[in-house]
This record gives structure tokens, sequence and C-alpha cells, in this order.
């Protein structure tokens, strides 16, 4: 910003002038909206923060929708803004309870850590939000904060679900704003539930680009997107 404010003291004609302010104006409101990038190692970890990423949600195998990393890389990356995926497997979120052991066993190792932030999601057999088990994360995981992730795209009812998850403590929500193939084909949900739910940080995820990101925050008024080409 220092840089584009100097270039503007040079002799311009009003007109300019306000066009340059307008310029600022935008430059300033892009850098208000954080920029969170899914990563599938420290590797990428390290490119996308250069590129410009507030902050990092950090997996493995992206290609199955994204899984935990694993000790050394959550280890090595806790020391920038991160958000670990608690994830089992790829798939679905039903989860068995051998699996639901592993989250907690997972969940222990970033606290242990000193993680701030993980992200996870449970749904029963008939598509709801598991409330019990959530709620067991949630108490294991204190006092780091927990992000429920698009998990809550593959509920039945989506506004229900997000009431729930108020009702848990959850303050962040990922979603491309329910049953969509991307957050630019949800776009109209999403600006809905972040004016529904001014309790929640509504953080959209789902075929957002750099390209794309501030013409999808502006119509939905959102302060956070997520992505793997984020930056």
């Amino acid at each position: 910003m220092d840089r584009q404010i100097t270039d503007y003291e040079s002799d311009h004609t009003q007109q300019d002038n306000e066009s340059h302010f307008k310029k600022i104006y935008i430059l300033t409101k892009t850098e208000q909206i954080i920029k969170e990038a899914c990563v599938n190692n420290y590797s990428e970890l390290i490119v996308a923060l250069s590129n410009g990423a507030n902050r990092i949600e950090l997996c493995d195998n992206l290609s199955q929708g994204g899984t935990t990393p694993s000790f050394g890389t959550i280890k090595k990356a806790v020391q920038y803004p991160i958000v670990v995926m608690i994830r089992p497997r790829g798939g679905d979120f039903v989860y068995t309870a051998e699996e639901f052991e592993i989250m907690i066993e997972d969940i222990k190792i970033c606290k242990s850590l000193e993680v701030k932030e993980i992200v996870t999601g449970i749904l029963t057999t008939d598509f709801r939000i598991d409330f019990e088990r959530m709620k067991i994360l949630i108490e294991i995981a204190s006092p780091m904060k927990v992000v429920f992730h698009m998990a809550i795209d593959d509920c039945h009812n989506y506004h229900k679900s997000l009431e729930q998850l108020i009702s848990l403590g959850i303050k962040r929500v990922l979603t491309k704003g329910g049953k969509h193939k991307s957050a630019l084909e949800g776009r109209d949900s999403i600006k809905e539930v972040v004016e529904l739910f001014p309790q929640l940080t509504i953080l959209a995820g789902g075929g957002i680009t750099k390209e794309n990101y501030l013409g999808l925050a502006q119509y939905c008024n959102l302060k956070e997107v997520h992505g793997t080409k984020i930056v």
C-alpha cells in the first residue's frame, strides 16, 4: 500500500486523482479479505505464504479431498498460521468407532504440538451433524479452535445444520453453499447464510481462485475465502 500511495503523489488532474483513490480503496478492501490456501505438504505451504496466503489449511491427500497430515509435517508447520485437517480418510464423513478414535488421537497430537486451529466434521448415517461426536471432539480440542469443513454441504437441512454448529460453539464454517458443484454455483446460498448467520464466519470454498475470489467476496459480502489456487 505504501508504494501505491507514493505513486499517487504526482501531478494528476482531479479526475485522475479520484480514479487513483478508487484503485487504492479496492486494493485496501482486497487486502482485508483473508485468503486461506489449502495445501498438500510443507513445501506447498511455504510457496502459498510467499504468494500472499494469510492462512493455511494443512492437509495430506488432496486428491481425496484432504486427510490428516503427518506428525512431522504439523510439527514443522506449526510456526505458521495453520489450520490442521482432522480427517482419517477420504470419502464420506460418516465414521466408524475406530475412525473416531483415530480422530481423537490426532486432535491430541495437534494439541501437544500447540496447534491453534483444526478443521473437521462428522455426519450421521442420515447425513445430519453428528452432534454428540462433534461435542466430544470440541471438548477434547479445547483451547484449540474448531472449524467445521465441507461436510456441512452434504447435510440434508443446510440451515438447521448451521444452527446446530452455532449451538456447539463453532465460529467458522467452510462451505460452497450446500449441494453445489462450486462456491460460484452456490453463491446465492452463500450470500444468504452470510446474512442469516452473522455469528458465523462463512469461509467460502470450492472452485475459488486468485482470479475469481474478489468478485465472489464482494457479491456475498465475504471476509474469508479458501482454495488450492487462491494465491
